[in-house]
């Protein structure tokens, strides 16, 4: 006897509260999120401050490469397009469908480029781990806290990337519900990235 697919009954009443919904949970992932970066920025901290009480942290690090002053500055700018993607996206006029696709291009074409150059940062300091490697355990602390910090970002970078890409789909771009909900988690969460990369990169320019 078979039996009957009975159509799924979504536990929200109505599309506010959808909408409630999906921005309580994305505030808890970003909580969660920054639970991580923070234990990971504590954990730094404190060995960085106990090997300075012990006169052990190197004293003559290398400059930091230049290119992180580029990848802060194209993070910043794509935190912008993206609020003028939110922005765009509020209004329900059909008229700025292909507004919002256009900042949001905006905002992934820089994303994009702040992990290009973030790898060629990667690359231009795996020469100075090279040649500094075998110094102490001090040093390769120092040297690969670098590595730690900005590789646990640009890799959710990379996840809001995925987001984003999903964000420019028609059928999501043309839904006037479904492009507010989507561009208001995309916010949230590209926001929260470019706060927490500019707390990592002072880290980086006090701490190594």
């Amino acid at each position: 006897m078979s039996r009957v697919a009975l159509p799924r009954k979504s536990p929200f009443a109505d599309t506010l509260q959808r909408h409630s919904a999906g921005r309580f949970g994305m505030l808890l992932f970003l909580i969660s999120l920054g639970i991580l970066f923070a234990a990971t920025v504590v954990g730094f901290i404190v060995v960085r401050v106990q090997l300075s009480q012990r006169a052990l942290w190197p004293d003559e690090l290398p400059p930091l490469p230049w290119g992180l002053w580029v990848a802060t500055g194209v993070i910043l700018l794509s935190s912008v397009t993206m609020q003028r993607a939110l922005v765009l996206g509020r209004d329900e006029r059909a008229a700025n469908v292909h507004a919002v696709r256009r900042a949001l291009g905006w905002t992934l074409g820089l994303g994009v480029a702040f992990v290009a150059i973030q790898a060629w940062c990667w690359f231009e300091w795996f020469g100075v781990v090279r040649d500094n490697w075998e110094r102490s355990e001090q040093w390769r602390f120092a040297l690969t806290g670098f590595f730690l910090l900005s590789g646990l970002h640009a890799a959710h970078v990379c996840g809001g990337l995925i987001g984003l890409v999903t964000a420019t789909a028609p059928a999501n771009v043309s839904d006037a519900a479904r492009r507010r909900r989507r561009l208001e988690s995309c916010a949230m969460y590209w926001h929260f990235l470019a706060v927490v990369w500019l707390v990592l990169f002072a880290l980086l320019l006090v701490g190594t």
